[in-house]
């Protein structure tokens, strides 16, 4: 299978998506778990596991927002799409940093390109 097309990109975009959502999940329960059940409560593992979960999140969402873009978008934002990269490494996931990697590195393929430009506008000058 070639590593090539808007349509990958989205896929991989949306796996990353998912890995993400079950990160925030997992993330939420820990962070309730010890907030009830350690005391004293440790103040920096909370804000950790609080952060982490928040985090997920934002990032999953950021995942499906990128899904979204056509190929032409995908051809534009490149910046986005690394800045994105960014912010899940950060916010952890090795499935889900594997999966937004993958979908940075592919490139939408031409035909891509010019099949979304059905309609050419003509300039007079």
């Amino acid at each position: 299978m070639k590593l090539v097309g808007a349509t990958n990109k989205r896929i991989y975009f949306f796996m990353s998506a998912i890995f993400r959502a079950f990160t925030f999940i997992a993330c939420l329960i820990a962070y309730i778990v010890v907030k009830i059940t350690v005391k004293p409560g440790i103040d920096w593992l909370n804000l950790l596991l609080l952060f982490l979960s928040l985090g997920s999140l934002l990032s999953g969402l950021f995942n499906l927002c990128l899904c979204g873009l056509t190929a032409t978008g995908y051809a534009q934002n490149r910046w986005v799409q690394i800045i994105c990269l960014v912010f899940t490494c950060i916010t952890g996931g090795i499935a889900s940093t594997t999966f937004t990697a993958l979908a940075v590195a592919i490139r939408p393929s031409k035909e891509e390109l010019e099949e979304e430009n059905l309609f050419k506008v003509k300039k007079k000058y």
